[in-house]
């Protein structure tokens, strides 16, 4: 296990030797943050707390989605998304190794449809992110196993 220093919180993080092994197998250096660092600019890419109206790329319907309409990309419906359609193949491109590869992805990111908010079989639930309703039914079916959901004395549920 070794110790490191984040270059922006100067928090001491350990990198275990698993770890390590990895980043020798990729050639990659370790890391020079700490992992909450890390996880934050992951984080960064993507809203879900806000919001906005936009049109469906391919039905023209007003639809909410979590990217602004100021962003140059194209989005569409959630049901447009999971439907036939349109074809992710359509947007498929050859590599162009002449070319930086992240100009490439940025190309790709302004043709390629992203999904409003990212959610599956929500019913009545236009303004959750980043959501499905079979997988909230499983986590639920997991917790409780048996057990109750009962509300507790500050009124948040928890299971008895």
């Amino acid at each position: 296990m070794s110790s490191r220093i984040c270059s922006i919180s100067s928090t001491v993080f350990e990198i275990s030797p698993h770890e390590e092994k990895l980043y020798q197998l990729f050639e990659v250096p370790p890391p020079t943050l700490c992992p909450v660092e890390r996880s934050r600019r992951r984080l960064a890419f993507w809203n879900d707390r806000n919001i906005y109206w936009r049109k469906c790329y391919i039905t023209g319907v007003k639809i909410l989605s979590v990217l602004s309409p100021e962003k140059p990309l194209k989005v569409i419906s959630d049901a447009a998304y999971w439907s036939d359609q349109w074809n992710a193949k359509y947007y498929a491109q050859e590599i162009d190794f002449t070319r930086p590869f992240f100009e490439q992805w940025a190309t790709l990111q302004r043709n390629v449809p992203f999904s409003a908010t990212g959610s599956t079989a929500n019913e009545n639930s236009e303004y959750v992110s980043h959501s499905t309703a079979r997988a909230a039914q499983a986590v639920g079916r997991r917790l409780l196993s048996g057990r109750q959901l009962v509300e507790g004395n500050s009124g948040q549920f928890q299971v008895a």
